[in-house]
């Protein structure tokens, strides 16, 4: 519907420069009967552009969503194996459950392509996860292009520099995650949203603000220590996918985010060249295969037109000047919360 809806609007953008050029060509000429029908044509035109210009706007671009989870046991690097009391086993699996199934509603909600969600109890391979994560980057919609939005969450033990805990000692860094994202998007214009919930990934906001050339941002938390870790009110892993979704789906929270008293608090952080990010505009070929169904062959010849960049865009001039100020906005006035345009939105305590 987006891009009928991009290339209608160029279609109708020509249409209205035509009637105004031969209102002007024949104004030395007018009667009473062309003026009457300008006078009802030029509105009705005008009026549909604005239609197809709300909807190319309003409209959201294709996302695809995966989401990994693990228990969280608290593992530490070079650290042996953990002796957990059964209750503690029960409780780490529920939360986890949780989270599974709190994603799986979260994809359905918001119409997110699910690549699926995986649940591990066993830990994750490095072998495994990275066969995974790139046959996700590497996918595309059922037309072929690449999807405009990818979102990868994560909830599961890491280590105290932010990096996920794997089996055999290893781990996954912001660093390698980043260059296979960077391998598999080859400037396609996708971008990246990294779904974190876990005790230590909140050090990844740091490099993301440090990323010039790729869309990544970076939704996540940071769980307040408390003094008795017996307490059931200590927010644990988990606690933050509930909220974030239930957030994101118009329900109620029990604390807001901006709620001092808050055990879990939310970052988020997007790279320097966020702002700069549109959904995908239709190529050449899409134009012409709409072009090919919908009209006669013999205005084929103002496909030229219609597949010129400017067209249907009056403000094409100024994009420059716009792209920096929305850059310099987003660095010294971020949002406390950030529209995605896939009807959820990044948040921030």
């Amino acid at each position: 519907v987006r891009h009928f809806s991009l290339i209608s609007q160029r279609l109708i953008c020509i249409t209205v420069v035509t009637t105004v050029t031969l209102m002007g060509i024949g104004w030395t000429t007018r009667t009473a009967y062309s003026l009457s029908l300008i006078t009802i044509l030029l509105p009705i035109e005008c009026l549909t552009l604005s239609l197809f210009w709300e909807l190319g706007a309003s409209l959201g671009g294709t996302v695809t969503g995966y989401a990994i989870i693990a228990p969280n046991t608290g593992q530490r690097r070079n650290t042996g194996a953990t002796l957990l009391s059964g209750a503690l086993v029960q409780d780490i699996g529920s939360r986890a459950t949780a989270s599974l199934n709190k994603m799986n509603q979260f994809f359905s909600y918001h119409m997110i392509d699910s690549y699926g969600c995986d649940y591990s109890t066993s830990g994750i391979s490095p072998d495994n996860i990275e066969t995974k994560i790139k046959a996700f980057f590497d996918r595309r919609t059922s037309d072929g292009p690449k999807f405009d939005t990818y979102v990868l969450y994560f909830s599961g033990d890491t280590y105290d520099t932010g990096d996920w805990a794997l089996t055999d000692g290893q781990s996954l860094s912001f660093q390698t995650l980043l260059d296979w994202w960077s391998s598999r998007n080859m400037d396609t214009g996708s971008r990246l949203i990294l779904v974190l919930d876990t005790n230590h990934s909140y050090l990844w906001v740091s490099p993301i603000r440090r990323v010039y050339d790729e869309y990544v941002a970076i939704q996540t938390c940071k769980y307040v220590k408390a003094s008795d870790p017996e307490s059931s009110d200590v927010a644990r892993v988990g606690s933050f996918t509930k909220d974030f979704v239930d957030y994101n789906q118009g329900e109620e929270l029990e604390q807001n985010w901006n709620d001092k008293k808050r055990s879990v608090t939310a970052l988020y952080q997007v790279s320097r060249c966020w702002t700069d990010f549109t959904f995908h505009l239709p190529t050449p070929g899409e134009i012409t295969d709409h072009w090919d169904s919908s009209f006669p062959r013999l205005l084929k010849p103002l496909l030229k037109a219609v597949n010129f960049g400017g067209v249907g865009n009056p403000c094409c001039c100024v994009g420059c000047v716009m792209r920096c100020l929305k850059r310099k906005k987003m660095k010294w006035l971020p949002p406390k919360e950030l529209n995605t345009g896939h009807s959820f939105k990044l948040v921030r305590s």
